[in-house]
């Protein structure tokens, strides 16, 4: 009956597409392999530390001391003292380490996985006791003087050591007492190492580096000061005093650990172990030192 059409539209809707299971657990990304790729192309270091360390000079006396003492011993005051003496009549003059600092920044290269060289400035204060058995008192002005530090200002020139005049001139200006006195030595030190190192497990977030080198010394000062009741004067030695060398090589190793605490900064812990290649002193003196030093210090460094 009613002749209009009808309007009829259809709907057609895709069938629905299934989710998939949410995961129970979701694995972090490889941070080893991102630290690893980072570890890797990090070429450069720069790190700072501070390490306590046991300085010990390690005298030696000879020469023109040998001379003193042999003048000492022909004192009858001298002659009956107990006080121990070395193969050479001298009085035995022991150097023992004390508790030192060492700071600095050091520079490096890894020029493999395994393989690095390093380089930086760094300041030593080195504390040490020395204990002599001689002093030496001159008659006009009462002044007392060590063994040690008449030694290091009775130099000797050529290679004949011609020490009558000197000891003759001391002995008849100074009396010798033997008597037992104790001198704070502080030596200052500017050293510029250039290590060697190799790196074992350079993958893993804990790493080791044996190294070995040497460095150049720049003497800067050595201060002789008496502890305990004693009348000698302080005396203080600087590099245009000619006393001690003013550049001193020695050699050097190490051991550390570094902990990687991100992609680029770190924290190590090292062991050194120094010795001087050459005597501290200039050969036309009396005495020679070989300064010795054992620490272990911190580091925090940063790879760029």
């Amino acid at each position: 009956k009613n002749p209009q059409p009808l309007n009829v539209a259809l709907r057609v809707r895709p069938p629905a597409v299934p989710l998939a299971p949410k995961p129970l657990f979701i694995p972090p990304a490889p941070e080893s392999q991102t630290e690893r790729k980072s570890s890797k192309g990090s070429k450069f270091w720069a790190s700072v530390g501070a390490a306590p360390v046991g300085f010990d000079p390690q005298v030696r006396l000879g020469g023109s001391v040998a001379a003193l003492a042999s003048a000492a011993t022909t004192t009858n005051s001298f002659q009956n003292s107990s006080i121990g003496r070395g193969s050479l009549g001298a009085p035995v003059a022991e150097s023992q380490p004390a508790l030192s600092y060492r700071v600095g920044g050091r520079v490096g290269w890894q020029m493999s996985d395994h393989w690095s060289l390093e380089s930086g400035v760094e300041y030593l204060n080195g504390q040490s006791t020395l204990q002599s058995g001689l002093v030496l008192v001159n008659r006009a002005t009462n002044q007392a003087t060590s063994l040690f530090a008449e030694a290091l200002s009775n130099k000797t020139t050529g290679a004949a050591l011609d020490m009558a005049y000197n000891v003759d001139s001391l002995a008849a200006q100074n009396s010798f007492v033997p008597t037992d006195n104790q001198l704070r030595s502080t030596y200052q030190y500017v050293s510029v190492p250039v290590q060697v190192g190799y790196r074992l497990w350079p993958e893993s977030r804990m790493e080791a580096l044996l190294s070995a080198g040497f460095a150049g010394d720049v003497f800067l000062s050595n201060t002789l000061q008496p502890t305990g009741a004693s009348n000698l004067s302080a005396v203080r030695y600087a590099p245009a005093d000619d006393v001690y060398r003013q550049l001193l090589w020695s050699g050097l190793g190490s051991l550390g650990l570094r902990y990687r605490l991100d992609t680029n900064w770190g924290l190590g812990l090292n062991g050194t172990f120094r010795r001087a290649l050459t005597s501290g002193v200039q050969n036309s003196s009396g005495v020679q030192t070989f300064p010795r030093e054992v620490g272990v210090g911190l580091r925090v460094d940063y790879r760029f």
